[in-house]
């Protein structure tokens, strides 16, 4: 179970989510007026008393600066200790982020019918995003949006729980450790260094038939995070023709081009982040 927080000066809303499918599937969510409690543990101390289990990860977004684990929350009389509520809760980590931070994340957590187009335009996978977030008080955040840190796909309007601090925990859990390290700069230079190598190159290739192909595999790794080069080809095979700009090579051909570099990611990333994220038991 995830337990998934949204801290702000007038309310405070709590919600646990489940993961089925690789996609977070939405429980109970519950709105708390901040103003009328003495700090946030008591809060989740009322929410999980009806809970159905206890929960494994912890993700909230707060209205301030997030400095070692803890925020003096803006327009409160009290703040929030990351560690505290993780010893009271019995988990290793509660994540706390800026509130506008977890809306940023939560971006790629959102349906299309979430967004309204201001100036239509070329619509790339990796780029930034923008949160103008207009509350109990008024600011701006940036979001870093490389290789789409969600891992599944909730409904609900942004500033809400089920749209922003999901993407949070999404984005902060799973996607954030993972694009962190990942440097699209880097893979392109080592793979235009050492294309020519690979057994499925044709030789005298040129690498602006492959370089799409390795640079499909790096923005879809950590976009499908959790899931195996095998389970999403259909759809890589499906989204190539739109994504391969001036390449000359059909999906078939691009594909090993596309594996081998979502492999090389999975490797660097399993060295840095435990687990085993394309379960192939290394």
């Amino acid at each position: 179970m995830i337990l998934a927080g949204d801290v702000g000066g007038t309310n405070t809303r709590l919600a646990w989510f489940d993961v089925a499918g690789g996609a977070l599937v939405a429980g109970e969510t519950r709105t708390y007026p901040s103003q009328q409690h003495a700090g946030l543990e008591p809060i989740v101390a009322t929410f999980l008393r009806d809970a159905p289990g206890k929960p494994e990860h912890v993700c909230v977004g707060v209205a301030g600066p997030v400095r070692d684990g803890r925020v003096d929350a803006v327009n409160l009389a009290w703040d929030v200790d990351g560690p505290a509520l993780a010893a009271r809760l019995g988990v290793r980590q509660v994540l706390l982020l800026n509130d506008l931070e977890a809306n940023a994340w939560g971006l790629a957590a959102l349906p299309a019918t979430d967004f309204a187009v201001l100036q239509p335009g070329q619509s790339e996978r990796t780029g930034n995003g923008a949160v103008i977030s207009a509350g109990t008080g008024l600011g701006a955040a940036a979001g870093g949006m490389a290789a789409g840190a969600a891992a599944g796909s909730v409904a609900g309007p942004v500033g809400t729980v089920a749209g922003a601090v999901v993407g949070a925990v999404a984005g902060g859990l799973a996607g954030k450790a993972v694009a962190e390290k990942i440097d699209p700069t880097l893979e392109e230079a080592y793979w235009r260094e050492h294309y020519t190598s690979r057994p499925y190159v044709t030789k005298g290739a040129n690498f602006d038939d492959y370089g799409p192909a390795y640079r499909y595999g790096v923005d879809n790794y950590a976009r499908y995070h959790g899931k195996t080069f095998d389970e999403v080809e259909p759809e890589l095979a499906r989204d190539w023709q739109r994504a391969k700009g001036k390449s000359t090579l059909a999906w078939e051909n691009a594909k090993e081009a596309t594996r081998d570099s979502w492999q090389r990611l999975s490797d660097t990333v399993e060295r840095a982040v435990p687990g085993d994220s394309d379960r192939d038991g290394k």
